[in-house]
């Protein structure tokens, strides 16, 4: 997965050069305003950003302050990069949030040098981050299921006094128990995998009709939920994606849906394409989310926090986004215009049956 890279000049030619230096080995979107970086930022999520400090409208350093408040933006990097080279001046730039500073003229070689030690040193903090998370997590969660077993395993030992009816539903709940540990212990495994990029996604060409359908009628019939899928899906359209892992973000995003609506669980699946990428749309009926607090939903182990969507603990979503992401794709959460939460599956299109 190419990391995501926001520049914001207010010069076109310094905007072209740092596109020319950074271009081939990263994604990246200019901005040529801190009002224009402000916008921007929220929806393309740079790993980095390399923000101007004099410009029109709002400076570099109230648009990194600004920056730093984004709470979905909290492990991104930002080097300034100005003429304005008085220690001061940097100084300044350190306390409203920048991680590091670049004069102007610079050294191209200098600038991809730092930018990729920050993308090293970002990647380094989430796993740390994401570490650190799952040590607090499994010191909680873990307890329960461990306690359920040992439970069933103190009622087996008297199992003299129990009749094989009360064994066989107490090896039951036993069973329950440690696939509920194994469950989260695999998920959590699989989302460390893919932040960390050590799962190699194998892109290939699937059709978008046959996986929502698919995944619908696994759904549907694994929880009895009422899941409609749009008639109008372009049976041509073809997404470029790997097939097992893609199912699996799809899936959750579903199962999500299905159990924050009201019984029994009415779904929506809609599908449609541009010239680049192809956008499978999950839209439920529940109570929806308020808009500042979306980001929260695919922090792992934070879910609980958030109200309507409080079962679980979030990392069947975060793995479904890092999933898409690491497959230049994405998961988009809006609101429904009609009620409910509208989340959105961003895949690459395959070129020739992409619609513009």
């Amino acid at each position: 997965m190419r990391s995501r890279i926001l520049i914001v000049d207010d010069n076109p030619m310094n905007l072209a050069i740092m596109e020319e230096v950074l271009g081939d080995d990263y994604d990246i979107l200019l901005a040529e305003s801190g009002e224009a970086a402000l916008e921007f930022a929220s929806g393309f999520r740079p790993d980095l950003i390399l923000l101007d400090i004099m410009m029109p409208g709002i400076d570099g350093y109230e648009t990194c302050r600004r920056l730093r408040a984004d709470i979905g933006l909290g492990l991104s990097k930002i080097i300034l990069v100005s003429a304005k080279a008085m220690l001061s001046e940097r100084l300044q730039g350190y306390e409203t949030g920048a991680d590091d500073y670049i004069t102007k003229p610079f050294d191209p070689s200098e600038l991809l040098a730092k930018v990729r030690v920050f993308l090293r040193l970002k990647r380094t903090e989430e796993m740390d981050a994401l570490k650190s998370d799952l040590l607090g997590l499994l010191s909680h969660e873990i307890r329960t299921p461990l306690v359920g077993i040992q439970g069933c395993l103190d009622a087996l030992q008297v199992s003299d006094s129990l009749t094989a009816e009360e064994k066989s539903d107490w090896i039951e709940m036993g069973n329950l128990s440690y696939k509920r540990l194994e469950a989260l212990v695999k998920k959590t495994q699989m989302l460390c995998e893919l932040r960390a990029q050590n799962i190699p996604l194998k892109p290939d060409e699937i059709s978008a009709q046959q996986l929502v359908t698919s995944i619908a009628q696994e759904v549907q019939g694994d929880a009895g939920a009422s899941i409609v899928v749009d008639e109008t899906i372009d049976p041509d359209l073809t997404i470029l994606a790997d097939d097992h892992y893609t199912r699996i973000a799809l899936r959750a995003i579903v199962e999500n849906a299905t159990r924050h609506s009201p019984a029994p669980g009415s779904v929506r699946l809609e599908a449609e394409a541009d010239v680049r990428q192809a956008r499978i749309r999950v839209v439920d009926a529940g109570a929806g989310i308020a808009a500042d607090r979306h980001e929260a939903v695919f922090q792992p182990f934070a879910i609980q926090d958030v109200d309507h969507h409080s079962k679980g603990h979030g990392l069947s979503l975060a793995v479904a986004r890092a999933i898409m992401r690491n497959q230049g794709g994405d998961i988009e959460l809006a609101d429904n215009p009609g009620g409910g939460c509208q989340f959105t599956l961003i895949a690459l299109a395959e070129p020739d049956v992409a619609r513009v």
